[in-house]
Order: C-alpha cells, then sequence, then structure tokens
C-alpha cells in the first residue's frame, strides 16, 4: 500500500458551543469549560459516550472534569440542539458543513486528547504500477484541502443541499484537477 500525503485537513471530534456562549463564558479551548462544566448540559454522539481509551471515561481523566448533565444524541442532531439552546455544548465532527450553518465556535482541544483523523489517499502499490500515471494524479489533492475548506464543502451538502458529487467535481474543476500539470 502506498499512502499518500494528508490532504491537508483532520476530521476529529470537537467540542462546540454557540458564539454568544464563548463570548458569555470566555470560551476558547476545552479548558476553559471546567469552571462551568458542572452546570453544563451537553449533547454527546452516543457512540462516545462508552468508548474505551478516548470516550467519556478518557476526557474526564485528561481534563479533570464532568459536565452537569451528558445527553447522547444521534450526531445528526447535536448541532440543531446548540443552536437552538437546548444544548449549553455538544462534541461534533471538526469538518461537519452545520458548524457554519450555525455560526457555531469550536474549541482547541487543548490537550490534544481526540486522535486526528487526517484524510489522505491510500492505493494499493499493485496498481500504482499498472498504472504509474495514477500517482501523480492523486498526489494533486495533496495538502490541498484545508479544514476551513472541508468544512465549507460540506456546508454546500448539508446547508444548501448540495448533491455530494457535485460539490466534489465542482471543487476539483476550480482547481483545474482535471487538467495537465501538477496543478
Amino acid at each position: 500500500m502506498t499512502y499518500f500525503p494528508t490532504y491537508g485537513f483532520a476530521d476529529t471530534y470537537q467540542f462546540m458551543v454557540t458564539q454568544k456562549t464563548a463570548r458569555k463564558y470566555h470560551l476558547n479551548d476545552v479548558s476553559d469549560m471546567k469552571k462551568i462544566a458542572p452546570k453544563m448540559s451537553v449533547g454527546i454522539d452516543q457512540i462516545w459516550l462508552n468508548r474505551k481509551g478516548d470516550g467519556y471515561d478518557g476526557f474526564q481523566k485528561t481534563y479533570g472534569y464532568s459536565f452537569g448533565a451528558v445527553h447522547p444524541m444521534q450526531i445528526g442532531l447535536v448541532y440543531d440542539a446548540v443552536a437552538a439552546g437546548k444544548m449549553d455544548a455538544v462534541l461534533g465532527y471538526s469538518t461537519d458543513g452545520r458548524i457554519n450553518s450555525y455560526h457555531l465556535k469550536l474549541l482547541t482541544d487543548n490537550k490534544h486528547f481526540f486522535p486526528p483523523y487526517t484524510a489522505s489517499a491510500v492505493a494499493t502499490n499493485a496498481i500504482l504500477k499498472k498504472h504509474p500515471k495514477l500517482k501523480p494524479i492523486i498526489a494533486k489533492l495533496n495538502v490541498k484541502i484545508s479544514l476551513k475548506t472541508m468544512q465549507e464543502l460540506n456546508y454546500q451538502v448539508d446547508n444548501n443541499l448540495k448533491e455530494p458529487e457535485v460539490v466534489a467535481k465542482q471543487f476539483l474543476e476550480e482547481h483545474h484537477y482535471f487538467e495537465g500539470g501538477n496543478n
């Protein structure tokens, strides 16, 4: 297998709050929530609650605090819940387009608890040997998609209801992916 360099972004869990909540409590990173955590109602991914290692138990040990109320939810509902004021904070995905839809503030994981799931292409060595022109084509996206760009692309799908295939094709065309050379 050949693992190509990152596209330029990582998808990971990330705590987020409304801009209003961030201003009110001076929240910039996850440690900042400690002072208000006992009073907080937080929506989390159902799976994360009982995950070994990087789940809620591990989080409490790393950050040294617990939330007042933790509500396991389907991941798609957490963004609506925090935006509607039903939750004080939520744990979502860093690349989700709804972050932009609701103008949410991402809190920095200042203790590096959540592992980054760095996006990159992978190809079998056999296919690259059989089709050597594939390698430079695949490599065109190396370090070309930032976290902000990925959020925007997902926003077009989630908020503007565009088909993922259409959004991806448009991005690739705008960046000359289908043209010759190493653009």
